[in-house]
């Protein structure tokens, strides 16, 4: 779960269009401000981690079977009072466009799908820092604006938003199912700091048991 590649959005332009709904009531938060780790500038909020569950069980995911398992993870995690929230992070780059989207003002990552494989650009080392320090791994000095912001029990997550191909130049106007939600998870860092197995196998004649052949 630590800092890994984004969870990839499908590529289905109906899929962008319900992903992006399920995160755009997170862009008008009235709490949200703008701070800023040195040089890096991004936007920020407090978000109860059931509503981060709850997104990433009715997202549209490139492939399933990915996501169970982090999913079961972060269930877990809630259930047993180890992850109570994270911080959403809002990037502002220099190298992003601001582009209309259905009459939103919205941030366009440079990032784009690959061609060879169906993973995004995955986030610079910035990124990577920036969600480290956020969920308590790094101790990258910190910036005044965000000094406290980080505890025991908070991760964070990257929300950045990007067109298939990359940024498109012409017109600044898009729709949102032109736009891929790319979603960028790390969980406080002392969730990921022990190695955590958790299996199971099933026996077809003893469905109701775990067994293990020795």
């Amino acid at each position: 779960m630590q800092f890994g590649r984004p969870m990839l959005p499908s590529k289905k332009a109906a899929s962008h269009l319900e992903n992006f709904e399920l995160v755009e009531p997170w862009l008008s938060r009235s709490d949200l401000r703008d701070v800023a780790l040195d040089t890096y500038e991004f936007r920020m909020a407090v978000i109860e981690s059931t509503q981060l569950i709850k997104v990433i069980e009715n997202f549209n995911w490139h492939s399933v079977d990915s996501i169970e398992p982090r999913l079961a993870f972060l269930k877990k995690t809630v259930d047993e009072g180890r992850f109570e929230d994270f911080l959403l992070v809002l990037p502002r780059l220099k190298s992003d466009r601001e582009i209309d989207i259905d009459g939103i003002s919205l941030r366009i990552s440079a990032k784009f799908r690959r061609q060879d494989r169906p993973e995004f650009t995955l986030p610079n080392k910035t990124d990577r820092t920036v969600l480290e320090t956020l969920s308590g791994k790094s101790d990258f000095r910190l910036s005044p604006q965000i000094n406290g912001v980080g505890r025991e029990k908070r991760g964070a997550v990257m929300l950045s938003f990007a067109f298939e191909d990359g940024l498109k130049t012409g017109p600044r106007e898009a729709k949102k199912s032109d736009v891929a939600t790319i979603i960028t998870l790390s969980t406080p860092f002392e969730e990921g700091s022990k190695p955590e197995l958790v299996w199971s196998y099933r026996n077809p004649q003893q469905i109701s048991r775990a067994v293990v052949e020795l």
